[in-house]
C-alpha cells in the first residue's frame, strides 16, 4: 500500500471582519482561502478561522490591530472588509512587531513610510483569499513583505486591484502546475513502483542532466492512492530486493479520492460568532483549538541577524 503521510498541524490564521458578514460570505471565504491551499488533497500548511465579533465592526485595520494586541493577539492577522465579497480579496496585516521593523528597514533603505496622526505605519497587503495560502508560506519563510507593495509604502493605499499571482487554482491546470502543493512525498512497496534507464524514458522527467534512472508508481498503485503514475528522475543508487522506497508524485486532481465540496469539517467553535464548517482540518495531526488566547503559529523570522516572532508556533 503506497503510504502517504499524515498531515500536520495546519497554522492557524485568524480572520476579523470589520463590518456584519452573512454566512454565505463566509462560507465563500472559506472556500477561496482553501483552494488555494489545496486543501481538497487534506494537506494543507494553513488553515483560516473567522471570527466575526461586533465589537470590531466599523474600526480601521489599526484600530482592530491595536484592540487584539491589547488582548495578546500578537499573531499576523486577516481582515475582512466590505469589498471582499465583491472582489474575493482579503488584508493580510502583519504583527505590530514586525510593522514596526520593516518601517525601519525601510527608513534606512530611504524609502519610510508614510505616516498618519496617531498611529504607527501598519504594513499589510490586499491580496485575493485563493492566492493567501501560498503567498503567506513565502512571507513566514523570509520573503519581504515590500515586495508586494508600493513604495514608499502608504498604509492607507486600498491597493487595487488586489494583488494577483495570475492564476485560479479552481482550475486543474493553473493548480496542477505548482510545484510546491500538488506534490507530495511518498512511501511505495516492491511491486508497487517501477524503475527504467530506457534513454527515452529518461527524457520525459526534463531534468538537466539526464538522470540516469527514472521511477514511477505502478497505474494500479498510483489510482488507488489518489495519485498519477509518472515518470520521476532517481538520482541515487538502486535499491536493493525487496526495498521500500520515497519519491515525490504529483497528486491525481480527477480523482475520486479528492472529491470535495470546498469546506474542511470540524466540531469545536470559535470565540466569539464562529462560521460554520470554518475551515481547520482534523484528521492525521490534531488542529489547534479556535480560541488561540493571543498564541502565536507563525515560524520565527530572521531579519538581518535580529530574531522576530520568537513565541513557539504550534504543534501537533
Amino acid at each position: 500500500m503506497v503510504v502517504i503521510p499524515p498531515p500536520c498541524t495546519p497554522r492557524v490564521l485568524d480572520a476579523y471582519p470589520n463590518v456584519p458578514i452573512s454566512p454565505s460570505v463566509g462560507t465563500s471565504i472559506i472556500h477561496d482561502f482553501n483552494v488555494g491551499s489545496f486543501a481538497r488533497f487534506q494537506h494543507p500548511t494553513s488553515v483560516i478561522s473567522i471570527h466575526d465579533r461586533p465589537d470590531l465592526h466599523s474600526l480601521s485595520h489599526f484600530e482592530i490591530r491595536q484592540r487584539l494586541d491589547a488582548e495578546g493577539q500578537h499573531s499576523d492577522i486577516i481582515i475582512i472588509d466590505s469589498d471582499t465579497a465583491a472582489n474575493h480579496a482579503v488584508w493580510y496585516v502583519l504583527s505590530t512587531e514586525e510593522s514596526a521593523f520593516w518601517t525601519e528597514e525601510e527608513h534606512g533603505a530611504g524609502f519610510p513610510p508614510k505616516e498618519y496622526p496617531g498611529e504607527i505605519p501598519l504594513w499589510k497587503e490586499h491580496i485575493l483569499t485563493q492566492h493567501l495560502p501560498i503567498n503567506y508560506e513565502l512571507l513566514i519563510s523570509g520573503k519581504p513583505i515590500w515586495e508586494d507593495l508600493s513604495l514608499p509604502y502608504d498604509p492607507h493605499d486600498p491597493q487595487i486591484p488586489p494583488l494577483s499571482m495570475g492564476v485560479d487554482y479552481s482550475k486543474k491546470e493553473d493548480a496542477m502546475s505548482n510545484a510546491w502543493f500538488s506534490r507530495v512525498p511518498i512511501t511505495a512497496s516492491p511491486g508497487e513502483y517501477d524503475f527504467s534507464d530506457d534513454p527515452k524514458t529518461r527524457q520525459q522527467t526534463r531534468f538537466v542532466p539526464i538522470p540516469l534512472y527514472v521511477v514511477r508508481l505502478t497505474p494500479e498503485a498510483a489510482r488507488g492512492a489518489g495519485l498519477l503514475s509518472e515518470w520521476e528522475a532517481w538520482w541515487k543508487p538502486l535499491p536493493g530486493a525487496g526495498a521500500s522506497i520515497q519519491f515525490g508524485v504529483h497528486y491525481d486532481w480527477d480523482s475520486p479520492k479528492w472529491a470535495w465540496d470546498g469546506m474542511i469539517r470540524r466540531n469545536e467553535t470559535a470565540s466569539g460568532r464562529s462560521i460554520k464548517n470554518n475551515g481547520i482540518l482534523r484528521m492525521g495531526c490534531r488542529a489547534q483549538t479556535m480560541n488561540l488566547n493571543g498564541a502565536d503559529h507563525r515560524l520565527p523570522l530572521m531579519r538581518n541577524g535580529r530574531m522576530l516572532n520568537q513565541s513557539v508556533p504550534a504543534t501537533a
